[in-house]
């Protein structure tokens, strides 16, 4: 297969705690590059001395594991020898977390827009998921960075709302990016009805759209941040890499007993159980693909999949930084 560019000896070693700091974190990716290379005697200067180092790091499993599958796909494509991937299955409930962060690292390759990564990353799930209804990814935004399609479909809500008033140039905006299921229309994030851009104006808008509130909250952001102008979004802990999941969607209320996942048809017709959000902190923001499924999934089926936001967050940082939100905005 062709080989990608390499780097310089001296680079793997970068290049390895680079994909894991992404995913866990810079403290502890430091810590296992220092104990894996001592143990194993690898100096990390060849695409084999990559591929030994993440095969090892995979016999660790979890988050970690994870990585290990990601670094040894580098490896194969830098020339190292092949990884050992195990055979996918087709359920979110069975299928190996390794294969799909390594399938999703070879999917954002090369993208050119947060918008093109967003829709790469929910067509992944769709497609590798017969069980995933609907799978959407969405980034907070500033009013001002939309476009012209987004910022109408914006100030209509905040207009229904009667809430033009808080509606200004730096208002975070929840802008869908990505978009695919099993009806058609959802494969075009355009056709969305209600989520296209939802203006985030502050914590009375948010108990009108419970969902979002929800999900927010879940993923760690303090919600009061978006009361002030100018609103950031703000953390209530360590990181915004966090999950919201509802177990089933048919019975889940919230606190003042409101449907958590409106939409009581879309649930029943589709056979929606379990609904789950990823996030990433991104860029001083935040990232985040929802998926509804017809699965009935356990949390702990759901936690290891949360490094797919750190690999989603690692295509993007560069391209939010320079201002490729969408897709439209590439000369």
């Amino acid at each position: 297969m062709p080989t990608s560019k390499r780097p310089a000896p001296g680079q793997y070693h970068a290049l390895a705690h680079g994909k894991m700091a992404a995913v866990l974190g810079e403290h502890r990716a430091r810590d296992l590059v220092v104990a894996l290379t001592t143990k194993h005697s690898l100096a990390l200067e060849t695409p084999d001395d990559l591929a030994r180092f993440a095969t090892e790091l995979s016999k660790l499993g979890g988050f970690e594991g994870a990585v290990g599958a990601m670094l040894g796909l580098q490896a194969t494509m830098l020339g190292g020898r092949r990884p050992e991937v195990a055979v996918a299955h087709r359920t979110l409930a069975t299928d190996s977390p390794a294969a799909l962060l390594v399938e999703a690292e070879r999917a954002l390759q090369g993208c050119r827009s947060v918008e093109d990564a967003a829709q790469r990353t929910v067509t992944l799930l769709a497609q590798r998921y017969p069980t995933v209804v609907l799978a959407r990814c969405y980034v907070i935004a500033r009013f001002q960075q939309l476009g012209p399609f987004e910022a109408t479909f914006a100030q209509k809500l905040a207009s229904e709302d009667r809430r033009t008033d808080r509606l200004r140039p730096d208002t975070p905006v929840l802008v869908l990016l990505g978009s695919n299921g099993v009806e058609p229309a959802w494969r075009d994030r355009r056709q969305s009805r209600k989520h296209l851009a939802i203006p985030l104006l502050d914590t009375g808008f948010l108990r009108t759209v419970p969902m979002i509130g929800s999900m927010l909250a879940e993923l760690d952001v303090d919600l009061t941040g978006f009361d002030s102008p100018g609103a950031v979004v703000r953390r209530l802990t360590g990181t915004l890499d966090g999950t919201f999941y509802v177990r089933d969607a048919r019975d889940a209320l919230d606190a003042k007993g409101a449907r958590l996942i409106p939409g009581a048809e879309f649930v029943r017709t589709h056979d929606v159980r379990t609904v789950f959000a990823l996030g990433g902190h991104l860029e001083r923001t935040l990232a985040v693909t929802v998926l509804f499924t017809r699965e009935l999934l356990e949390r702990e089926a759901v936690t290891p999949l949360k490094p797919l936001m750190g690999i989603f967050n690692a295509h993007t940082r560069t391209l939010l930084r320079d201002g490729k939100l969408f897709a439209a905005a590439l000369g």
